[in-house]
């Protein structure tokens, strides 16, 4: 098991920086990556949708449904609990590759979800974690950088991965602030 575990670290290392010159501006690169932390974070009452994506398209679809999200929230009257939270199931790091994303947000509980939406209780997670600030197409680095020290700490990736967007303007905005993490076993 934990050849596939360096096998998505070593696609995430190698394709990373190749869909990262697709994107390159000509301008340096303007973006953190913090230390990797081992965390427990809490659980919550999850309000979600689920869609199929490829690393090159899911800024397209996220740019779809997050609006959507909102205005579905807003319609319902649903109380938001935290920032827009995106959960990846089967994503290997291969650009072309489709994996399966929930994207959402937790919200207060017993809440009946509007139509397209689902609700789950997400349990609480022990999770290596790195805090990204910057613009997303440089996002990878922050998994180049959470892998091998999720690795030498002992810990293994479960294959859920979480991007919690605690800062966002735009993708191309070097101010963005998502805490990634790894859930482990």
């Amino acid at each position: 098991m934990k050849l596939n575990h360096f096998a998505l670290w070593l696609s995430l290392l190698i394709c990373s920086p190749i869909l990262q010159a697709q994107t390159r501006p000509s301008v340096p690169a303007d973006f953190t990556v913090g230390p990797m932390r081992q965390q427990q974070l809490v659980g919550f009452n999850f309000l979600y949708v689920t869609r199929r994506a490829t690393i090159r398209t899911i800024a397209e679809i996220a740019g779809t449904e997050v609006p959507k999200l909102f205005d579905a929230i807003k319609a319902a009257n649903i109380q938001e609990r935290g920032p827009v939270i995106f959960i990846f199931h089967g994503m290997t790091g291969a650009p072309d590759q489709p994996f399966d994303v929930e994207m959402g947000m937790a919200v207060e509980e017993n809440v009946v979800p509007p139509d397209g939406y689902e609700t789950v209780e997400l349990k609480p997670a022990t999770c290596a974690t790195v805090l990204y600030s910057g613009d997303m197409p440089n996002i990878g680095h922050a998994y180049e950088k959470v892998f091998p020290a999720m690795s030498a700490a002992g810990l293994t990736p479960s294959g859920e991965t979480r991007e919690y967007y605690l800062y966002f303007e735009d993708d191309k905005s070097p101010n963005n602030v998502v805490l990634v993490a790894i859930v482990s076993k």
